[in-house]
């Protein structure tokens, strides 16, 4: 077995193999080529978090602060426009993912498989057991904090004290990657991309399944051929929900009943990002990728980073960004995917897709830096 896909992958029984960076294939690394930048970019400045781990982590933004987390267990929250860190928390326990976010407060998951809730100035407000490792991000919506655990199980607990309230349970197939797909919500629907290619929207309040769709089917004849797992967040689009499956297809669907409306053949577990026209990913051979949102029409391809083990794509302004494995931040042109600028962090993988700000975006590196960088 190629060594970073058995990294990847975990069995069902949750004994995880150690888990690699990310995906990519056999692929010669491109390498960078000087051409002349058409935006400025600059480090506008940068935090050490602490040390990751190569999944669970991505930054959150709420009212003008960042939360980011690390592996050995810190916390921490930062005025994006000034760069003071309101608080830190250091916990003596490992974290396996973090940070999500509500109007309570924000939420981590211990490796142990415990939710850990803050509320906005670091004091911890309670910690609730779960059955496993948690290895996405919990999602506050409505007054239920919702989380995965790597066993299959989907928890809502209640916000206020943590005590659950439903519990929507699912068998894992023989493989699947040791990743997660953060879940997002949106009209009393939480969207969950389930390994074995399968979308599912539950009902917030009480966890009961609205509708369950196939994102891609699962082909081959080994186990390792048919991982087709929705291992990046869906993506909310006005009356659409959209996802993309390792080995699988990039597919939209009707929000409220399920229906199919297009797909394409892609395979990724980066994750998607949108502006008013279009969806970009980035897949498993480090090609960026633009989809008209409507129809899902090819707009443009950009290969010229094949090899690189991508981030998620964020869209800043009228930019695509993406991070990759020698930590350098690519920005594209969002109409036409030319590459306009590059810049440096701490040449550690970039995993987990910037979030775009003002004029920019945050990165948080595989060394536990985040940076804060300008595009204009």
């Amino acid at each position: 077995m190629k060594k970073w896909l058995r990294c990847a992958l975990m069995v069902a029984v949750v004994s995880g193999l150690s888990a690699c960076a990310w995906f990519g294939g056999d692929k010669k690394m491109s390498l960078l080529t000087e051409y002349p930048p058409t935006v400025k970019v600059a480090t506008i400045w940068q935090k050490n978090v602490g040390k990751q781990s190569s999944l669970g982590f991505v930054p959150l933004i709420q009212d003008g602060v960042v939360y980011a987390a690390s592996a050995n267990g810190q916390v921490v929250a930062i005025e994006i426009a000034t760069n003071r860190e309101l608080w830190r928390v250091a916990f003596k326990e490992r974290l396996s993912a973090g940070v999500g976010g509500g109007a309570a407060g924000v939420y981590v998951g211990m490796r142990k498989g415990e939710v850990v809730a803050l509320d906005l100035t670091g004091k911890e407000r309670w910690r609730s057991p779960v059955s496993s490792e948690i290895l996405a991000a919990p999602q506050s919506v409505q007054g239920v904090v919702i989380v995965r655990t790597v066993d299959g199980r989907i928890v809502g607990l209640d916000e206020a004290d943590g005590k659950r309230r439903w519990l929507q349970q699912r068998s894992n197939p023989a493989l699947v990657l040791r990743n997660l797909a953060p879940i997002v919500a949106a009209n009393g629907l939480a969207y969950v991309g389930m390994p074995g290619g399968r979308l599912l929207a539950l009902n917030v309040a009480d966890g009961t399944i609205a509708w369950e769709v196939a994102v891609a089917q699962p082909r081959g004849v080994t186990e390792l051929e048919r991982i087709a797992d929705v291992a990046a967040a869906p993506l909310l689009d006005e009356d659409q929900i959209c996802a993309v499956a390792y080995q699988g297809r990039l597919a939209c669907f009707d929000q409220q009943k399920g229906g199919l409306e297009w797909y394409r053949e892609v395979s990724s577990a980066s994750g998607l990002s949108k502006d008013g026209g279009a969806i970009y990913t980035t897949d498993d051979k480090g090609t960026a990728l633009s989809f008209a949102k409507v129809s899902g029409t090819n707009r443009w391809k950009q290969e010229k980073l094949q090899g690189r083990k991508l981030s998620g794509p964020a869209v800043a302004g009228k930019y695509v960004v993406v991070g990759d494995v020698e930590g350098y931040l690519h920005v594209l042109e969002s109409e036409t995917g030319q590459l306009a600028a590059r810049i440096a962090t701490d040449k550690s993988p970039i995993v987990s897709a910037p979030v775009a700000i003002d004029n920019g975006v945050i990165v948080q590196t595989q060394k536990g830096n985040l940076y804060a960088i300008s595009i204009q």
